[in-house]
This record gives C-alpha cells, sequence and structure tokens, in this order.
C-alpha cells in the first residue's frame, strides 16, 4: 500500500506531526468507504487481523509510535555503537535544562536527575523528532531512576 511505505519512510526518516496522521488517515477512510459520512464498520475493526474480523489495515498511529520508540532504543543504546545522533541529541536536549543545574550528564540525557520538558516554551528549541522521542521516553520505558527495561 502506497500510504503505508511511503508514509512509514518518512516517519522514520523525519516524522510525521499528528494533523498529518489525522489528514492520512482520513484520506484511508474515504477511499475505502468512497465517501460514505458515516462508515459502516470501524477503522478500529477493519484494522484487526483477518482471522479477528479485520483486513489487516495499516494503523498509522501505532506504526508511527512504533517508529518513535525504535528512536528511543537507538538513541539508549550505551554501547560503542552507539549512533554519532545521540551524541548531538544529547547536546540539543541539555540546551534546554534547567537554569544553575550542575548535575547533567553529557552521555544519555534520560540517565540524569531532572526530567527533560515535554512542553512550554523551551520545546520551540526542539526539533519534533527528539520532543516525541522524549514523549515516549517518558510513557513508556523511563522514569526519574533513570531507563527502563525493554
Amino acid at each position: 500500500m502506497f500510504v503505508g511505505g511511503m508514509t512509514q519512510f518518512l516517519s522514520k526518516a523525519q516524522g510525521i506531526p499528528k494533523n498529518i496522521e489525522s489528514t492520512l488517515t482520513k484520506s484511508i477512510r474515504r477511499f475505502i468507504w468512497d465517501g460514505t459520512k458515516t462508515p459502516p464498520i470501524s477503522l478500529e475493526q477493519m484494522q484487526k487481523p483477518q482471522e479477528e474480523g479485520g483486513i489487516n489495515l495499516l494503523d498509522i498511529s501505532t506504526q508511527n509510535q512504533v517508529i518513535i520508540i525504535t528512536w528511543l532504543r537507538d538513541y539508549l543504546n550505551l554501547s560503542s555503537a552507539r549512533l554519532t545522533l545521540a551524541f548531538i541529541v544529547d547536546t540539543i536536549i541539555n540546551y534546554i535544562k534547567p537554569e544553575g543545574l550542575k548535575d547533567v550528564s553529557d552521555i544519555n540525557t534520560l540517565l540524569t536527575s531532572w526530567t527533560p520538558f515535554s512542553q512550554g516554551p523551551n520545546m520551540k528549541k526542539i526539533p519534533l523528532k527528539i520532543i516525541s522521542m522524549l514523549k515516549a521516553a517518558k510513557k513508556y520505558c523511563c522514569n526519574e531512576n533513570g531507563m527502563g527495561r525493554f
């Protein structure tokens, strides 16, 4: 499916904002139901596997969450194979650290004693991809004690 392949590639490369994700989902729905205002079968049902009565339709929102989690996994890799980009992300995130904070790790921001912001005026200085990754870290695997387990 064109929508799946193209959007997932773009999402992996640069992230997809929620409004674009919503527009794509609406376009898929309109295409499948030929513009019908009230679809007879919910999108959630159609996204289920065939064995459960669905058509295995791509769930763009879930796929994008998975991609964000893979960014997070790569970022949290502290081995010698850690991506150079992860060090750049650390520098960008440390740029928004609270004033006067001395306990900041240059290795990995999510292992520090402070919690990176996920909203507010400082977030305007941070790329969407990093904001999405920080929110996923907060939601899925990281807490005030540092990295969680996958």
